[in-house]
């Protein structure tokens, strides 16, 4: 179990009502599917995961949100193979991805691009200080405060309440225990990892998603993780603060979708092929042309939120992301400095 200097770590405002909203995953909700030979695709941990099971060790593709969540992903290749973790691999530094990672073997290496440590250090520890020094007390009181209130309610309301005091507590505690892994090597522009017979190759699409992404490519199996460079079929968070860039988003997929493989795996969203690249390459031309209409009518942010519909995908998961994602193509376009 890895224990490195604490560090604060919870992601963006956005991504923390993700996390809060979901209950700890318990193993039975976890699902493993084999998506190519002996590489594997697990959901259940909101980011989705991959590993590689070779006769030389293990590969595995992000570690999910919780500590929980690292236990649970050893536990299911525990099922498969006895052969040792041997590198773990983060395709982004957002705490859907990151957070299990506690919880792997001190001899794992931890492998992301350069800027990911940055972007820990930079956007991580605030948010987390803020998690346990103001957000969680202020839950806490105010669950409190309800509780106290209801009075001679009825058992049912009286039973929600106490929940929602409980979960604000127990929230706080995990919260507290959270450690940043940091990375054992980076990389600048690609990376090959030979393994067990397989060539797997970490490259740096850009500035994107994030300013420090990687696609995870196990060419020989004709797959690739795409990390968060593909939400399929939901609306996406697009980190402006962290570096994120929709133009070269857009042209990255296009390469990718020139590759030879028949897999991908996105960070978020079912199994897909080359069609979920050209689903995602859609949704940011279709959200760069809505926001670019109204920059070029010279409207504000806030009426440019007004007038953004993205009516093709109204009835897409998570459209609680289209303001942030909309202030980002808008700040991109119009030059805002991050």
């Amino acid at each position: 179990m890895r224990y490195p200097v604490r560090i604060a770590v919870i992601l963006a405002v956005l991504f923390l009502t993700v996390t809060a909203a979901v209950p700890a995953r318990s193993a039975d909700e976890i699902v493993v599917t084999e998506a190519a030979e002996d590489l594997y695709f697990l959901t259940g941990v909101v980011g989705n995961v991959a590993f590689l099971i070779t006769d030389e060790g293990v590969l595995v593709v992000d570690s999910g949100t919780r500590p929980s969540h690292g236990d649970a992903i050893l536990e299911e290749i525990a099922k498969l193979t006895d052969k040792p973790v041997k590198y773990l691999i983060f395709t982004h530094y957002h705490m859907d991805h990151v957070i299990g990672a506690q919880q792997f073997p001190e001899e794992t290496i931890v492998i992301a691009h350069k800027n990911l440590s940055y972007n820990q250090k930079t956007f991580n520890g605030a948010n987390l200080e803020k998690m346990i020094d103001e957000t969680y007390p202020k839950r806490i009181s105010e669950a409190e405060a309800k509780l106290e209130s209801l009075g001679g309610a009825g058992e049912e309301e009286l039973a929600a309440a106490a929940e929602a005091l409980e979960k604000a507590k127990t929230g706080l505690a995990e919260t507290k225990e959270i450690v940043l892994v940091f990375p054992d090597k980076t990389y600048d522009d690609a990376m090959t990892i030979s393994l067990g017979g397989h060539e797997i190759m970490l490259i740096f699409p850009g500035a994107s998603h994030t300013s420090g992404n990687t696609l995870v490519h196990f060419v020989d199996l004709k797959a690739v993780h795409m990390g968060d460079m593909l939400f399929y079929k939901r609306h996406p968070y697009i980190d402006w603060k962290a570096g994120s860039n929709t133009e070269n988003w857009i042209a990255s997929l296009e390469r990718v979708s020139t590759w030879d493989v028949d897999v991908v795996i996105p960070g978020h969203g079912e199994l897909t092929d080359k069609s979920g690249l050209e689903w995602k390459i859609g949704y940011l031309s279709d959200l760069r042309a809505e926001v670019g209409k109204a920059v070029k009518d010279g409207k504000t942010l806030e009426e440019t939120k007004e007038s953004v519909k993205m009516e093709e995908y109204a009835e897409m998961p998570w459209s609680y992301m289209l303001d942030a994602g909309v202030e980002a193509v808008y700040n991109e376009m119009t030059g805002v400095e991050r």
